[in-house]
Formats: C-alpha cells, sequence, structure tokens
C-alpha cells in the first residue's frame, strides 16, 4: 500500500485501476493519455493545493507511463546464447 495508491482501491483480485487500464480495460492510446492527464493535473496544482503530496502524485503517474511506455525487455536464455555465445561454466 502507498498513499498515492492505497489498497481500497484494489479489487479482490489484487489489481487496481491501473493494472487493469492496462490489460485492456482501456486502449494503449487512452492509457497513456489518463497517465499524462493526471500528471499534468497534479503538476499544476501543487503550488496551490497539496504541495509535495502532489508531486508525489505526479511521479506516481509519470513512473507509471514511463514502465508502461517503455517496458524492461527480459532477454530470454537462448537470445543471450545467441548474443554472447555458450554459457560459462564458471572457468
Amino acid at each position: 500500500m502507498t498513499k498515492i495508491r492505497p489498497d481500497y482501491y484494489r479489487g479482490s483480485d489484487g489489481k487496481d485501476l491501473f493494472d487493469r487500464f492496462e490489460a485492456g480495460l482501456l486502449t494503449q492510446e487512452e492509457t497513456i493519455g489518463f497517465y499524462k492527464g493526471n500528471a499534468i493535473k497534479y503538476l499544476t496544482r501543487e503550488d496551490s493545493k497539496n504541495g509535495r503530496e502532489d508531486l508525489d502524485k505526479a511521479l506516481t503517474y509519470i513512473q507509471r507511463l514511463k514502465q508502461f511506455k517503455y517496458p524492461k525487455r527480459k532477454i530470454p536464455f537462448a537470445d543471450f546464447e545467441k548474443a554472447f555465445g555458450r554459457a560459462s561454466n564458471g572457468h
């Protein structure tokens, strides 16, 4: 749980709206727009409303946008062997 994404936003399956949006509840374009729009909202109101908390919220949306658009790619072992040759046995 975080202050920005409390547990009460999660369903009985443990997923929150972010997870559901990314799983297809929204299109990719809609999900990206949601993250960008909320980041902008919290950045523009930060001075007049919740200060640091709004910056933290904006960062949450920016980080989630970054993870959604640019996921870290795990290299399958077979691809690793192709790229770097046969795995060493420690010698």
